[in-house]
């Protein structure tokens, strides 16, 4: 091709991308695409298809799709990364977010391996809406806190406001209301500077939805109404959708149903128009509560079967358990109670299945995390030995070649070895902030984020049951009183127990997940004890426990939450030490000597080798196998120990166990 047309190509393409008439832009972008051939057809294909995404997401795809083929003909890895992100975009807008994530994945290990920053950021920002939509949260906050890391040394202010706005989306998932407003502010305040218009639509909606949250609802149609003109001046179909869903949301609330009727049919017609399926069915359970409200049980039902199938079909759990909820309400309020009954035991059973997996998933977690930061830590180390190697191999090279006097070669050697100090001393701080994150992770990843994201919502569905059951009983007796049996109340007598205990385990996670800071409380230290045994419940069958508790009061002034560490941590190996004895026993003794208070953990396990009894409290060092366990319990349980002026002393016999004792300061208040 002559180099003017490439020229003019290149003109046109890069006018294409701020040329303010949107339409002219495409026109003039499919004419000179028949003209067009090799690389520059891609870059054409390419900027067609990320012009289309919010609007025509099919047409996108074909874009495209055509662009990956040309590229991996040409065997052009850096155009074929980013044929792979458009394809994953084009999904997403078309609801396939599992084929989102798996094109994106795609495209980010091909940005990783040819290390294009501005690509992998991109990605990760994707990585994080894909699994959030999927309801994957854990990963999705992983994805955009790593995005977060790379815009700082690299800078973007424009996906800036997207991974912002996409962090107030995860605060609006948990319920913090102030936080999602105050990152969808911060995007908005980004995406204005930039005149940027659908990031715009973005925010609108996210600081609607927040006041939603709030139910100010004045202010939430405000900001949604935003939304709404914007997207339509811009044809944004699927943020336009979420806007009006959203508005009819609250008008339902308001009781103002014509409106909500409204606005529930315009978000439905955005949605189809582009396929986005997982729109669609939030549309379509929003419309059931509607006619839920408005009494009219066979469009309820119709709805809510529609959106059902929708949700099994792509695996999206929590809509999936929303409905579950609202097929119980629906039955329930039309006095159907055997089929409430049976919704609402789905419902119970599905939430438990959802509990357990991300109970796995983040367990599983830990590990692969702290794999991979001593791996880090292992190169950086490697990388500090052969710097050091290659300045001392300059050295002698210098000396033999060269032949410096001696007064020069030893003021070279002088300064070169200060410099050298100075690397490795930055190299160690580097380690010891990855260590302190490290610390601060572990809690995080095991339990922080399952009792702030699951443990936050399960007291309001045991409310439900326990309700339920009682409604349950009383029809019974009432209705039914020839049915009524003391075998039935022996089974309510059950449920309720169930919901005592699940109460319980509920509460101890919320002790050991305090976020406080301050070491100025007044701790029981038995209670603490009792509460990590609640815990471990899961683990401790067939294990006999011995305690023996002071007649007093033992209070300790610290950090409750870092003290339901430690002992989490002893009793966590205590119970693994005793697990393949053939009668396992844990002897557990709180006692006043003198001024202190002394927490005892005896086990009739193997015992501690005497070589790693001084280890035992260093950091990554462990016994157990592979992926059992990380060897930060100790030196996490020895650090907070010494915060709270305290002392950890062990000992240990081989073939009868080992015996640690928890020397605390005692407190009166």
């Amino acid at each position: 091709m002559p180099r003017i047309v490439k020229l003019i190509l290149f003109i046109i393409f890069f006018a294409c991308q701020y040329w303010p008439s949107h339409g002219q832009s495409l026109d003039s972008l499919k004419t000179l695409l028949t003209q067009s051939s090799g690389t520059a057809r891609i870059e054409l294909l390419h900027t067609l298809s990320r012009n289309l995404r919010w609007s025509q997401p099919d047409e996108s795809l074909k874009y495209a799709t055509e662009a990956l083929k040309l590229a991996e003909l040409q065997q052009n890895t850096p155009l074929q990364a980013t044929s792979y992100r458009l394809i994953g975009g084009a999904h997403y807008y078309l609801g396939n977010y599992e084929s989102s994530l798996l094109y994106s994945e795609r495209s980010l290990n091909i940005a990783e391996s040819i290390g294009d920053t501005s690509l992998m950021i991109t990605n990760l920002n994707s990585l994080g809406i894909d699994n959030y939509d999927l309801g994957n949260y854990e990963a999705s906050m992983q994805y955009f806190l790593e995005a977060v890391d790379l815009m700082n040394a690299n800078g973007g202010k424009l996906r800036r406001a997207i991974v912002l706005n996409n962090i107030g989306l995860l605060f609006e998932q948990v319920g913090d209301a102030e936080q999602a407003r105050s990152f969808s502010l911060m995007g908005l305040g980004v995406a204005k500077e930039n005149n940027n218009t659908n990031v715009q639509v973005y925010s609108y909606n996210g600081i609607g939805i927040s006041y939603m949250m709030e139910d100010n609802y004045t202010l939430a149609l405000q900001y949604l109404d935003s939304a709404q003109k914007i997207a339509k001046q811009v044809n944004n179909r699927i943020w336009g959708s979420v806007a009006h869903n959203y508005s009819g949301e609250i008008y339902r609330l308001l009781k103002r149903y014509d409106s909500a009727e409204y606005h529930f049919g315009t978000a439905l017609r955005l949605s189809e128009s582009v396929g986005d399926q997982k729109r669609i069915a939030d549309v379509y359970t929003n419309q059931a509560r509607l006619c839920l409200v408005l009494g009219n049980l066979e469009k309820c039902l119709f709805y809510l079967d529609k959106s059902q199938e929708l949700a099994a079909t792509y695996n999206w759990r929590k809509l999936y358990l929303d409905n579950l909820k609202l097929y119980a309400d629906v039955y329930s309020t039309f006095h159907m109670h055997h089929k409430a009954i049976e919704s609402q035991a789905a419902y119970v059973e599905y939430r438990d299945s959802i509990y357990n997996d991300i109970m796995n998933r983040n367990l599983e977690l830990i590990p692969l995390k702290l794999s991979e930061q001593k791996d880090r830590i292992r190169l950086s180390q490697q990388q500090a030995a052969l710097d050091a190697q290659r300045v001392a191999n300059l050295v002698y090279l210098a000396i033999i070649v060269i032949a410096i006097p001696i007064a020069i070669l030893l003021f070279y050697l002088l300064r070169k070895n200060k410099k050298q100090n100075k690397v490795l001393e930055a190299k160690n701080e580097e380690i010891r902030q990855t260590q302190d994150l490290l610390v601060k992770s572990e809690k995080m990843a095991s339990l922080g984020v399952l009792a702030a994201g699951i443990g936050h919502e399960i007291n309001n569905p045991l409310n439900y049951i326990e309700n339920g059951v009682l409604n349950i009983s009383n029809i019974l007796k009432e209705d039914f009183p020839d049915k009524h049996s003391p075998t039935l109340d022996k089974f309510i007598d059950i449920v309720n127990e169930g919901v005592n205990r699940a109460s319980t385990i509920v509460n101890s996670l919320a002790n050991f997940s305090r976020s406080g800071q301050e070491n100025n409380e007044f701790c029981d230290l038995e209670a603490i004890a009792e509460n990590c045994l609640v815990i471990l419940s899961s683990k401790t069958k067939g294990i006999q426990f011995n305690k023996v508790y002071s007649n007093e009061k033992l209070l300790v002034k610290g950090n409750e939450s870092k003290l339901h560490q430690v002992c989490m941590n002893l009793l966590a190996n205590a119970i693994h030490a005793v697990s393949k004895q053939p009668n396992p026993t844990i002897a557990i003794r709180t006692e006043k000597v003198g001024d202190e208070l002394v927490l005892t953990i005896k086990d009739n396990g193997y015992g501690i080798d005497e070589e790693n009894l001084s280890k035992i409290s260093d950091p990554f060092f462990t016994t157990k196998s592979p992926g059992e366990g990380t060897g930060l319990g100790l030196f996490i349980a020895h650090s907070f120990i010494d915060e709270h002026n305290g002392r950890l002393e062990v000992k240990s016999i081989i073939g009868n166990g080992a015996t640690f004792l928890l020397h605390l300061p005692f407190n009166r208040p």
